[in-house]
C-alpha cells in the first residue's frame, strides 16, 4: 500500500505520556470502640473521641496558607499514604479541555485529539513530580486496624517550582516567535506556530495551578502575546493538507490519516 501526502508536513515532537495519577478518596473513620482506643502518636484528642484532629481538620495542625493536604485510608501505612498524596493531586483539579476546544473553534479545524493530549501528559508529568514532594508527616491506626495518612505539600517551594516551568514556557515561545517572524514559507512557519499554540494552552494550565497555590489567589503575569499567538493561529489556518492513499482500503486510511493531522491543529481533507 502506497500513501502520499500532497504537501510536506512538518509534525512538532510529542511530549511523553505519563501514568495517569491516581486518585482515589478516603473511607470515613469509624468511631472506634472505647475500650479499645488507642491514643494518636502525636496529637493530644479528647478524652470522648481518641481520634486525631487532623483525620477531619489538618489545619488545626498545617495551616492552608502555607500547606497543601491530603488524607488517605487503607489497610498498611504504604497504601495510606499514596491514596493521602492522590487526595493533595486532587488539590489541582487539571481540567484541560475547554481551552484546547475553544482554540480549534477558533482556527476551525475541528478535532483536538492530539493538542489534548500533548498538554495533559505535559501536565500530568508536572503534577506528579509536584506531588513526589509531598511528605506524610502523621499515621493513626484506629481499633479496626485501618491506617489513616496525612500528606502535606509546602506551597512556598512548590510555587517556585511553577514559576520556573512558566517561565521556560515562555523563553521558548518567544524564541518561536522571534523564528516565525524571521522565517518566510508557509511550511517552514507551521513548526514554529503549531508549537507557539501548543505553548499558550499549557501556559494558561500550569499558571492555573499557581493561582490556586499562590496565596494571593493570583496567576503570574506573562508577556503579552495576543498579538505574535494570532499570527501564530492564521499561519496554521493558511495550511491545507490533503491525504491520498492508494492501495488495500485507501478510503479508510486516507480518513485515519485526517483525523490525526486534524487533531494535531492542522486543516486536512482527503482525496485527490
Amino acid at each position: 500500500m502506497k500513501i502520499f501526502l500532497l504537501v510536506p508536513f512538518l509534525a512538532t515532537p510529542l511530549l511523553s505520556a505519563c501514568d495517569q495519577l491516581p486518585f482515589a478518596s478516603p473511607a470515613q473513620a469509624a468511631p472506634p470502640q472505647s475500650n479499645q482506643a488507642q491514643a494518636a502518636p502525636s496529637v493530644q484528642a479528647p478524652a470522648a473521641d481518641p481520634r486525631p484532629r487532623w483525620l477531619s481538620d489538618p489545619s488545626s495542625e498545617y495551616p492552608s496558607s502555607s500547606f497543601v493536604t491530603g488524607v488517605g485510608s487503607a489497610h498498611n501505612e504504604e497504601m495510606a499514604g499514596d491514596k493521602a498524596r492522590a487526595e493533595v493531586s486532587k488539590y489541582f483539579g487539571v481540567k484541560i479541555a475547554a481551552e484546547t476546544k475553544s482554540y480549534m473553534r477558533e482556527t476551525s479545524m475541528g478535532k483536538a485529539s492530539s493538542t489534548e493530549k500533548d498538554v495533559s501528559d505535559e501536565v500530568k508529568s508536572f503534577t506528579y513530580q509536584l506531588i513526589e514532594g509531598a511528605e506524610i508527616a502523621k499515621y493513626w491506626k484506629d481499633s479496626d486496624g485501618i491506617v489513616y495518612a496525612l500528606a502535606t505539600l509546602e506551597r512556598a517551594p512548590t510555587i517556585k517550582k511553577l514559576e520556573g516551568k512558566l517561565e521556560e514556557i515562555d523563553r521558548e515561545f518567544a524564541s518561536d516567535s522571534e523564528l516565525l517572524a524571521k522565517t518566510e514559507g508557509k511550511f517552514s512557519r507551521l513548526k514554529y506556530a503549531l508549537n507557539m499554540v501548543k505553548l499558550s494552552i499549557s501556559r494558561k494550565e500550569f499558571n492555573k495551578m499557581y493561582r490556586i497555590l499562590s496565596p494571593e489567589g493570583k496567576g503570574k503575569p506573562g508577556p503579552d502575546s495576543k498579538e505574535v499567538l494570532s499570527q501564530a493561529r492564521k499561519a496554521v489556518k493558511a495550511i491545507t493538507v490533503r491525504v491520498v492513499a492508494s492501495g488495500e482500503n485507501p478510503t479508510s486510511v486516507a480518513a485515519q490519516f485526517v483525523d490525526d493531522l486534524t487533531g494535531r491543529g492542522l486543516k486536512a481533507v482527503a482525496g485527490d
